[in-house]
């Protein structure tokens, strides 16, 4: 009887043959929103108004998804509940912290980088200083991104390993290579569409 208990328990977290065709649906889906947006919408990212703003014709519905969900995402899922659970609720005290910075960076910095028209806060620190601390910010934030990406990706690729008969370091190279694929393809607009697909889809977001 208990082995066939523990059978039951395993089958239980096992994808089956279904469960693989919806995985790489998502992913191919993915995929073909990335060349959508390079062959086909708007100015097909010639520009870099158009690769990296979108031309500013985004809605606010899609943006503000994409931004909840890059929050929000396999890290807080995984590692939050351990935080709470080894440290106690006071960690809602985060929570808190995040909405008081974003209620300050969208009233105060964001209004004042739209009406200079910069593509980015790089720019803007070119223009209020000079390129040496561009280049100086532009190098921390490329080194904090890639230790950041490494969590973002290993995450989500343990999750698939775990439940999946996939390599953990396949797992690795297959969402770091989809969302390459798309984000280098399709812009900023192919980024967003894929993260409004991702939070609908049953897999929910790579990210």
């Amino acid at each position: 009887m208990a082995n066939d208990g523990g059978s039951s328990m395993e089958n239980l977290f096992q994808l089956h043959f279904v469960d693989y065709i919806v995985i790489g649906l998502m992913l191919l889906l993915s995929m073909c929103i990335g060349i959508y947006q390079a062959l086909f919408s708007g100015g097909k990212q010639k520009t870099t108004h158009e690769y990296l703003l979108g031309n500013r014709q985004l809605g606010a519905f899609p943006v503000g998804i994409s931004v909840f969900i890059s929050v929000i995402s396999a890290v807080t899922f995984i590692g939050n509940p351990a935080e709470v659970y080894i440290n106690g609720p006071t960690f809602w005290l985060v929570s808190l912290n995040g909405f008081a910075v974003g209620l300050i960076i969208t009233r105060t910095f964001i209004p004042v980088f739209y009406r200079l028209n910069v593509t980015s806060i790089y720019e803007y620190l070119e223009l209020r200083f000079n390129k040496v601390v561009r280049m100086s910010a532009v190098i921390i934030s490329v080194i904090s991104g890639f230790i950041y990406m490494s969590f973002v990706i290993y995450a989500p690729a343990l999750a698939i390993s775990s439940i999946t008969n996939l390599n953990l370091d396949l797992s690795i190279i297959v969402i770091g290579a989809v969302c390459t694929f798309y984000s280098s393809l399709g812009g900023i607009k192919a980024v967003i569409w894929a993260d409004v697909f991702q939070e609908a889809s049953p897999k929910g977001s790579l990210e």
